[in-house]
């Protein structure tokens, strides 16, 4: 994560790192998409979007975004934009 604010940066690598590693021990035992959208879901969720500036907050939903192909989805259904700008344009 690129922002300047050290603790912020720790803290959003941490956060993004933990869910990584969590998605893909879901992947790996077998969880379906609808399982693994919903702890997207959930993870990306409990990042307090508000409290990022624009630039912070599109990195976290790139991090989000880079996890869906390993995983094995083509899409997050609308979790990361709505996330991002408060509704699915899609």
């Amino acid at each position: 994560m690129g922002t300047t604010e050290p603790a912020l940066r720790a803290r959003l690598n941490s956060e993004i790192d933990a869910a990584a590693g969590a998605l893909a021990s879901m992947a790996a035992n077998g969880a379906s998409d609808a399982e693994v959208l919903e702890e997207i879901g959930t993870r990306i969720n409990a990042i307090d979007r508000d409290s990022l500036d624009t630039e912070d907050a599109e990195k976290v939903a790139s991090a989000f975004e880079a996890m869906l192909e390993p995983l094995g989805l083509h899409s997050s259904e609308g979790i990361l934009n709505t996330w991002m700008y408060g509704f699915d344009p899609g």
